[in-house]
């Protein structure tokens, strides 16, 4: 009739819910095996009882390091300055058919041309 679960233990997010919620939240994907420590899986292999996820000075300090690292990461660096970069296609290039499998299908013309954006911007493509 009344069931009496017990109290909640506070408790810390281990690592997959630490990465589930910086990419809920700031979206970004991010190796929580890289930035923690290894979880003490001493509860028959679970990771997400709350008797298990207690916090130590130590791990205190690594979750810690770890938001030092999530928050370069969301804000990016600073000091960067803004980049300009230019891609050259010929004015010899034909434009009669399909120049790639990487150009959408029946298209004639184009080009591909692959970067990779180091940083989540505004980019102005002209």
């Amino acid at each position: 009739m009344h069931p009496n679960p017990g109290r909640v233990a506070v408790h810390r997010l281990n690592r997959a819910e630490y990465a589930n919620a910086v990419r809920d939240l700031l979206g970004l994907e991010i190796d929580s095996r890289a930035l923690l420590s290894a979880e003490d899986e001493s509860h028959e292999g679970f990771d997400n009882v709350a008797s298990v996820l207690s916090m130590s000075p130590a791990l205190l300090e690594n979750y810690l390091s770890a938001a030092r690292t999530v928050s370069r990461l969301a804000v990016g660096d600073p000091t960067l300055a803004p980049v300009v970069q230019t891609f050259n296609v010929s004015k010899l290039l034909v434009q009669d058919e399909e120049l790639s499998d990487d150009l959408p299908f029946g298209s004639q013309g184009g080009a591909v041309i692959r970067c990779q954006f180091r940083t989540a911007a505004d980019y102005t493509i002209t």
